[in-house]
């Protein structure tokens, strides 16, 4: 894969992912969005919680793309 289309999609979802003034979630909302959205256990929640980062990788919608999920 093309090095300049993954930093351009890296970019991006840092882009999209960066706090906006006047958005944010509650803690509930954080957790139900990793637990059924992204299929983390409690125990990854909880060590989030508790500072720990968190990465996993997520399912592509094809095989040429690489999705990888982060929480710090």
């Amino acid at each position: 894969m093309n090095p300049k289309i993954i930093q351009s999609a890296v970019l991006t979802l840092l882009l999209a992912a960066s706090p906006s003034p006047g958005f944010s979630q509650t803690s509930a909302e954080l957790k139900t969005f990793l637990s059924q959205k992204q299929g983390l256990n409690q125990d990854q929640i909880a060590a989030i919680e508790h500072g720990q980062p968190f990465a996993k990788n997520a399912e592509p919608r094809s095989p040429a793309e690489i999705f990888v999920i982060g929480v710090v």
